[in-house]
């Protein structure tokens, strides 16, 4: 027995019979005699003729060579017989109700919709930013290519290597001035107050001050108070009583810092018994790059 659209195999009807498969496969139901292995009652469709009787079972025979179909990763469903159907596994579904611009987020279980925050970046003192990508600035790189025990060392405003220079190199600065010609400069009458001696003005820096000072006297037994300062600022002092030479030196070293510049100077007072005190200094102010003040003991 043979029908259109039909691949019968392994039945005891006799000889195969192998019918072209068509495009569009058609179902056929039908009754199988178990005793006799007869197929009887076939109709298109998913019923037979008629209801099968004793003895016999119904079967659905079809042109097709599909046994079975199995859902893979992110599918669901499949069977071995009848009419089967895949779909995409829940946790594999993207939700189809986002609004626009929203991204999907994951909360576990499902994939469902989120905001999109929309981080933004930018670069900081000594960065660059490309897109999405950061760099050093170049007036921030440091060279990678020295050799042992050069140093880096800022040239057209970039970094280079260069040799290590520490003890040769140059001080920026020094500004000096010299004893006054006249012996009777800074005079003080007994019971003076503090007594402008000398002063140097130096732009804004660091700087490490020395003073000489020269105390001469008419009497024996005199003394002597001299400060050295910074504008307003009292750097250090320091304090003589002359013997009967009648004839005393102070030095007065101290750092000190400008940040706007000013003026240094020393100035000095008598003692209350002396008669008649001169005083002749000079500065030498010596730029440095740091200072440290320390405080007095």
């Amino acid at each position: 027995m043979a029908v259109a659209g039909l691949l019968v195999l392994g039945l005891a009807i006799g000889a195969g019979v192998v019918v072209a498969q068509q495009t569009s496969v058609t179902t056929y139901t039908g009754c199988l005699t178990m005793s006799g292995g007869t197929i009887s009652l076939v109709a298109p469709g998913s019923s037979p003729l008629k209801p099968c009787g004793p003895g016999s079972v119904q079967i659905r025979l079809s042109g097709g060579d599909i046994t079975s179909v199995n859902p893979g990763t992110g599918l669901t469903g499949g069977g071995t017989e009848g009419d089967v159907s895949l779909s995409v596994a829940p946790s594999y579904q993207l939700p189809q109700t986002c609004a626009s611009g929203a991204i999907t987020t994951w909360n576990g279980t499902t994939w469902g919709c989120g905001t999109d925050t929309n981080t933004t970046y930018s670069a900081g003192t000594g960065l660059d930013l490309n897109g999405t990508t950061f760099s050093v600035e170049p007036t921030y790189r440091l060279p990678q290519g020295c050799a042992s025990n050069e140093i880096a060392k800022v040239s057209s405003g970039f970094w280079t290597c260069a040799a290590d220079q520490i003890g040769t190199s140059t001080l920026p600065g020094v500004f000096y001035t010299s004893y006054p010609d006249t012996t009777d400069f800074g005079f003080l009458p007994a019971n003076a107050e503090q007594h402008p001696i000398i002063s140097l003005a130096v732009p804004a820096g660091n700087y490490l001050v020395q003073a000489p000072v020269e105390i001469n006297a008419d009497d024996t037994e005199a003394s002597a108070l001299c400060f050295l300062n910074a504008g307003s600022t009292r750097l250090w002092s320091g304090q003589i009583w002359l013997d009967e030479e009648r004839i005393g030196f102070i030095m007065l070293v101290a750092p000190a810092s400008l940040p706007i510049g000013g003026t240094l100077g020393v100035t000095c007072s008598a003692g209350n018994e002396n008669r008649g005190v001169t005083v002749r200094a000079a500065i030498a102010a010596l730029q440095v790059g740091t200072v440290q003040v320390l405080p007095r003991q």
